[in-house]
């Protein structure tokens, strides 16, 4: 579970708890809480700081989301509450993510989600379903710069995948332009391969 300091020289802040659709529960600030538009929309402005008495107010869940994806979500959003990613340059000009961004925390943190790519995927589907637009940035972009470094048929191969005769064009281009400039020449394609690539 997300940890939330309580420094007493501050006022109590408003907590918030996530329930995963397994039941797993993360706990965080609301501000953090409140960067998913979804959790956003749900959350009651009346409502006063946390009270334990009143724990049902509290608690939102998350139904189409697992405890350790979930988990994964709340650690961005808590790091985002403190220190919010700074915008990632689109067109991308290279497809390393260390490059794309000086911010250490938040390409460790894709580069450890990477380690396990179900769980990559998983948080990249649930960053679309509650709406946490800057996950889906800095996930978009790493995956990107992954998927232009491969050639049509192995991007078809390894993620069992049908392209278009567009998207394969596309992803063609883009392929030979990273290997001739060694950069990527076109923007992020956040919701591949869940909705496939944006057409020409």
């Amino acid at each position: 579970m997300s940890e939330v300091s309580n420094d007493t020289n501050e006022p109590p802040r408003r907590v918030v708890r996530l329930e995963a659709c397994d039941g797993a529960v993360e706990e965080l600030p609301a501000e953090a809480a409140a960067l998913s538009d979804l959790v956003k929309s749900m959350l009651d402005p009346d409502v006063p700081d946390d009270d334990e008495d009143e724990e049902e107010v509290s608690v939102i869940p998350v139904p189409n989301v697992e405890g350790a994806v979930l988990a994964e979500v709340a650690r961005f959003c808590t790091h985002h509450f403190e220190e919010p990613l700074n915008p990632i340059e689109k067109p991308l000009t290279d497809p390393d993510i260390r490059k794309c961004t000086s911010q250490e925390w938040y390409a460790t943190f894709v580069e450890d989600l990477w380690e396990n790519q179900a769980l990559f995927f998983e948080v990249l589907n649930a960053a679309h379903y509650m709406e946490i637009m800057p996950l889906q940035d800095i996930i978009g972009a790493f995956w990107a710069g992954k998927l232009k470094q491969m050639p049509p048929d192995e991007v078809e191969a390894r993620y069992d995948v049908q392209l278009t005769e567009a998207e394969r064009r596309q992803l063609l281009q883009e392929y030979e332009a990273t290997r001739r400039q060694g950069r990527l020449a076109l923007g992020i394609v956040p919701s591949f391969p869940h909705g496939c690539l944006p057409a020409d």
